[in-house]
């Protein structure tokens, strides 16, 4: 997704607020994102089953700069483990 893309795609919280079945959902965001930390928190928020995790020492790929951190906390994740 790009600045351009942004504008013309649709705010995707207000949808995700009308989620009507409590799915389970990992918002990472990492501690050096670019983003400011209430985004990441608002998509929390939004979706009543949600677990945040803030991952120090990363940016905005948490993947990249903390691949084994991020690697633990997603397998830990879909195994029904608290991340």
């Amino acid at each position: 997704m790009s600045v351009r893309d942004a504008a013309r795609v649709a705010d995707p919280r207000l949808a995700l607020r009308r989620v009507a079945v409590p799915v389970p959902v990992l918002v990472l965001r990492g501690s050096c994102d670019y983003l400011a930390p209430e985004v990441a928190r608002e998509y929390a928020d939004v979706l009543p089953n949600a677990v945040f995790r803030a991952i120090d020492g990363a940016g905005h790929d948490i993947g990249d700069d903390r691949p084994e951190r991020y690697r633990e906390l997603v397998t830990r994740f879909l195994r029904g483990e608290s991340p």
